[in-house]
């Protein structure tokens, strides 16, 4: 230990490190964390902390089990960090471990040199503290030095016996806390934290809030599918599925600012069917659609994950919120925990079956996986499923629709005309000599073969019943090269 101490040091030294610079956190800067905890309906599988240039700061409280061995299902309010309190001095930051009324204060000198020990606290029992090491290390693929601070008792004769069999803190010398363990448990194996994310650098898992979430540009393209279901009066279980292609427009807010309103040009298929095979298919070809959002109650999106917020049904109701990620391409999703009962200061369970729902993702807004009642079996899925958004970044297997907008899908300048039409058809290719393959589609998704056709070559609709149509070009391969909707007068 000691020669790679020394070692450590001699490099550290040859690059110009110092070791006055280290901090657990710098202000401003959006920290994201991983957390060992066991998974539970209330607690969020990661935690955030922002800590603003302030001398002392309150970190919020959340929702954890009581233990992990404990097989009882049991939440304690707990502050969802390392400590409940933080407070800041050059290289001396100060961990509340206890509450407002007990404080139980530990001291660290992040700016303390190899070797340097010192009484960090009265826990009941005298808890010290020593830089156990200090080394290059790799903080989410950036290269740092990493400081590694030891948490001891001492014996009767004075030797340290360490609380933890590794080092509970890991400083990193640019980028802050690395990693550390629940200090509020000191002393417990109860999990750990690891740094996923900071907002600067931009690396790692970011932290979705208000501004972040509806963020889009006129011609960002989103694809969802939803499934709705519920029983029906006379019992039958009924699934109502719906496939939306959804083009952003434009966005306006109420008069009093108050709610948000987001326009979308929309293609959808809706089908119907429950125990048997789908049926009654609905096509919708270009609907303007409008999804307003109330943003107050939107706020949470604004929080940390991992903070406790009261729910405004009733004062005795807790709700989590939540961060979760990789649940769309890399892309946290953020959402509120199931509604929690705190029956005691010590004790919670869930209240009633209330599953997590309404995810918001950065820069791809929401909601989706919403639920409105699972136990009477009405429910609706809204997962997204493919974006291709403005800053370049697109994701996911666009959806096959058989509708679409007057846009080709290719860059070949194809036209139809007239439109409304009575009898003949009119289309130009931009190569006449080059055949293409047309079927006319109805309403019901019914398909009418056409043949080859060229460049300029009438079709016949007069056959048809009044409404509404869509033509349907493909190349010799079959791949789709043109789409677009006409009336049959």
């Amino acid at each position: 230990m000691r020669f790679s101490v020394l070692l450590s040091l001699l490099l550290l030294s040859s690059f110009g490190y110092s070791q006055e610079n280290y901090a657990l956190f710098r202000p401003g800067v959006q920290y994201v964390y991983d957390h060992a905890l066991p998974e539970t309906a209330a607690t969020s599988p990661l935690l955030g902390i922002k800590i603003e240039d302030v001398p002392c700061q309150f970190t919020y409280e959340s929702l954890q089990t009581n233990a992990p061995e404990n097989d009882e299902f049991c939440l304690v309010r707990v502050p969802a960090f390392i400590g409940s309190e933080i407070c800041r001095d050059g290289g001396l930051t100060q961990l509340n471990l206890g509450s407002d009324e007990s404080p139980i204060w530990l001291e660290l000198r992040t700016a303390a040199i190899v070797g340097t020990e010192w009484l960090a606290g009265l826990t009941p029992d005298s808890v010290f503290a020593r830089v156990d090491d200090l080394y290059m290390g790799e903080v989410l693929g950036l290269a740092d030095s990493i400081k590694a601070i030891g948490l001891y008792q001492k014996s009767e004769t004075g030797q340290l016996i360490p609380l933890y069999e590794e080092a509970p803190l890991l400083v990193s010398k640019d980028y802050g806390l690395v990693k550390a363990v629940f200090l509020h448990w000191l002393g417990e194996d109860v999990g750990t934290i690891d740094l996923v994310g900071m907002s600067d650098p931009i690396v790692g898992l970011q932290n979705p809030t208000r501004t972040s979430v509806f963020d889009f540009t006129p011609g960002d393209e989103l694809h969802w599918s939803s499934s709705i279901s519920g029983m029906s009066p006379d019992g039958l279980f009924l699934v109502t599925n719906e496939k939306e292609r959804a083009a952003f427009e434009e966005e306006f807010w109420t008069a009093s600012n108050t709610e948000l309103n987001q326009v979308f040009s929309v293609d959808r298929i809706t089908y119907f069917g429950g125990t048997d095979p789908p049926t009654d298919t609905i096509l919708e070809a270009s609907v303007l659609d409008t999804f307003t959002y109330h943003w107050e109650s939107l706020s949470y999106l604004d929080e940390q994950p991992g903070a406790l917020l009261f729910d405004t049904t009733s004062t005795d109701l807790f709700r989590t919120v939540m961060l979760g990620f990789n649940y769309f391409c890399d892309r946290p999703a953020k959402q509120l925990s199931a509604k929690v009962l705190l029956f005691g200061e010590e004790c919670g369970q869930t209240s009633f079956d209330a599953i997590v729902g309404d995810e918001f993702h950065l820069g791809l807004a929401g909601p989706y996986y919403s639920y409105s009642d699972v136990s009477g079996f009405n429910f609706r899925f809204r997962n997204l499923r493919y974006a291709a958004i403005h800053s370049g970044f697109q994701c996911g297997e666009p959806l096959d629709f058989i509708v679409s907008t007057n846009t080709p899908l290719s860059n070949s300048a194809i036209n139809i005309w007239p439109n409304p039409v009575s009898s003949d058809l009119m289309w130009t290719g931009p190569s006449p000599n080059r055949p293409l393959r047309g079927t006319i589609i109805n309403a019901q998704g019914q398909r009418i073969p056409l043949g080859q056709l060229r460049s300029e070559q009438a079709i016949e609709v007069s056959f048809l019943q009044t409404g509404l149509y869509w033509l349907e070009l493909t190349d010799s391969s079959g791949k789709q090269y043109y789409q677009a909707p006409f009336i049959k007068l």
